[in-house]
């Protein structure tokens, strides 16, 4: 017995083969791949070649609509054998070109199977068509519709694809270079029961059309939905959006709220299954105002940007990080980072604005903490004490960035040697380190009995390999005494961030060539 073998592998070689053609011979196309096939039939495959990286499946069914070509090709194959592995596996298709006439009724035809869309300024789904295709009847063209992501433009396309789905919609993420109209959040409101994701993000100055309009359409959007999971409010959101979506059984949250005044009234609101939230807001007052009737049950990261012109004084800083562990009542908290995005051009430094090592204490309550990143431009004065305090708080820490990127700390800071050794020891998987340093040698007695403790202990940090040391300035005659200390200590180091001090550089070099010494007496 004969049977077709592996033809759905052997069509998609032809699809793929003549999507790639660009400017086919029209007196030659019949002969580009079979030459039984008829001018007709390999006009066929062409345009259905051209939308295939698009709609594989509706383009594989419309091909059997000419398999009586195809026929003769496969009479003379032999019995199927044992199962065959397919030759190709694609789930999807991206067309990076616009769509024409004739290939509009090929897609309307199997919209029905259409699960994931994605609509972009390189491919809007109707460019030309878009008044002709809102002529058509309101009928369900999109049944199977979950996912739909517009991106920059497309707007209009994305609208007239929700007015016409199911009730299926689980995902929707919508980015637009201007605004997003209020139709659009309306029209989401096709699946509450089964909405997971919605992403709302506009470029312009975080702008929705219609203001008051859309707020209350996104308003009653948070209220009807009852399985969301991910919320990207992206868009000048407002107290009212934060409180609909506190009741809401949310995992991760995106919230952007940087062109309003803060919050008028605070309600007694409670994240219970939030574990990641991140903030954009206009300065760390406003994020005062918001926690200070929130709780956070299970949030493991937290990220919070604002602007702020001014540096904030140490009673500032208290009161934020008291906060911050205040609304995480089960200390869950494993990443923090706070930046500041508006920098100041001052460089005087009172003395109330040295922020000293008790507030940052609240922090040390969450056991699990792994990455601490502070980008505020603050003036910190911070100690060894405290770095041990973190090392004991903290034993899975991987990251801890203190504003090295700017002059923030005293001339000769108070974190020293013994402070970064407490770390290195301490935490084992510390990767990053940054913060300004005192770097007077430690005194040979003190490095003697740290080398005999390391081998009795056998404790040594293997991931450390990113410190950044910023601004701390270095002492021509320590050079050599600072390298071999380093490289001692952890055996990936890199030093970073030398930003004025010729000198580190130079330790970075004595650095390379104590390990390529060392390495050479191992290969011996």
């Amino acid at each position: 017995m004969h049977s077709l073998f592996l033809i759905t592998e052997l069509v998609e070689h032809i699809v793929a083969s003549m999507a790639k053609v660009e400017r086919p011979d029209p007196d030659n196309l019949c002969h580009c791949l079979i030459q039984s096939l008829t001018p007709d039939a390999a006009k066929d495959i062409r345009s259905l070649g051209l939308t295939a990286r698009l709609f594989r499946d509706p383009t594989l069914d419309a091909l059997w609509r000419v398999q009586s070509s195809l026929a003769p090709l496969f009479r003379s194959v032999g019995a199927v054998g044992p199962p065959q592995t397919p030759i190709i596996e694609r789930e999807s298709w991206t067309l990076r070109r616009f769509l024409n006439t004739d290939d509009v009724p090929i897609l309307l035809q199997y919209s029905s199977r259409i699960s994931a869309l994605a609509l972009s300024n390189l491919s809007p789904l109707f460019p030309d068509y878009l008044p002709l295709l809102r002529s058509l009847p309101p009928t369900i063209l999109f049944p199977r519709l979950s996912r739909i992501c517009c991106r920059e433009s497309g707007i209009a396309e994305a609208s007239f694809v929700l007015a016409r789905m199911g009730n299926s919609l689980t995902s929707a993420h919508m980015l637009s270079k201007t605004v997003i109209p209020a139709g659009i959040v309306s029209q989401l409101r096709h699946s509450p029961a089964i909405l997971r994701f919605v992403q709302l993000e506009s470029a312009v100055g975080g702008a929705l059309q219609d203001g008051e309009l859309t707020s209350s359409e996104i308003q009653n959007l948070l209220r009807e939905t009852t399985s969301l999971l991910n919320l990207f409010l992206w868009a000048n959101a407002n107290e009212a959006m934060w409180y609909a979506a506190s009741r809401l059984p949310l995992k991760l949250l995106l919230f952007r709220a940087s062109e309003l005044r803060p919050f008028s009234s605070v309600e007694n609101t409670t994240f219970q299954m939030l574990t990641f939230l991140r903030l954009d807001i206009p300065g760390f007052s406003f994020l005062l105002k918001i926690f200070s009737k929130v709780s956070f049950p299970a949030l493991r990261t937290f990220l919070c940007f604002f602007e702020e012109y001014r540096r904030g004084s140490h009673a500032e800083a208290a009161a934020l990080f008291a906060a911050i562990d205040r609304v995480c009542p089960n200390a869950t908290l494993t990443e923090l980072w706070i930046e500041r995005t508006e920098y100041t051009e001052d460089t005087e430094h009172p003395t109330d604005y040295f922020i000293r090592p008790d507030a940052l204490r609240p922090l040390l309550r969450c056991k699990n903490m792994r990455s601490l990143l502070l980008r505020l431009e603050w003036n910190w004065d911070l100690d060894d004490a405290l770095m041990q305090d973190m090392a004991q708080a903290w034993p899975d820490l991987r990251e801890l960035v203190l504003d090295v990127e700017t002059p923030s700390w005293p001339t000769v800071p108070r974190i020293t040697f013994r402070g970064l050794v407490a770390l290195a020891f301490g935490c084992p998987h510390l990767k990053h380190f940054g913060a300004g340093l005192d770097t007077t040698p430690l005194s040979p007695s003190y490095r003697t009995e740290l080398a005999q403790e390391s081998a009795a202990t056998r404790r040594v940090n293997t991931n450390l390999w990113d410190l950044r040391i910023g601004y701390s300035t270095i002492r021509e005659e320590h050079v050599e005494d600072i390298a071999v200390f380093l490289e001692d200590l952890c055996s990936q180091l890199r030093l970073y961030g030398a930003n004025y001090d010729d000198k580190w550089p130079r330790v970075n070099m004595r650095i390379r060539d104590l390990r390529g010494g060392r390495e050479s007496q191992i290969q011996k």
